[in-house]
């Protein structure tokens, strides 16, 4: 009795499948460039969201206050959040570099 082999030595097959392969992994990095860039600009709103004071100063540390206020409401909601984007964002980074 002979055995059969379910070899593929089929080159045109072989090519399609790396070229499926390839297109993927573009698709991939594609939507990983883009969920960053998506990512920096919501984290960069939601830092800037956060500062207080007014002024160029301000941004620069000159205009704090001499009390520390615990964050209530929407201030909590907002630094939460940034720190939600933030691991986000670094993750996305992370998966990049790794993949």
């Amino acid at each position: 009795m002979e055995k059969i082999y379910f070899y593929n030595n089929n080159p045109t097959l072989k090519l399609r499948l790396t070229q499926k392969t390839l297109f993927d992994n573009i698709i991939l990095f594609m939507i990983l460039n883009i969920l960053q860039i998506i990512f920096a600009v919501l984290l960069i709103l939601a830092i800037l969201l956060q500062q207080k004071g007014s002024g160029l100063g301000a941004a620069f540390g000159s205009g704090g206050s001499l009390y520390k206020a615990k964050k209530r409401g929407s201030e909590k909601v907002l630094f939460i959040g940034t720190i939600v984007l933030a691991i986000a964002f670094f993750s996305l980074l992370a998966a990049d570099i790794f993949i």
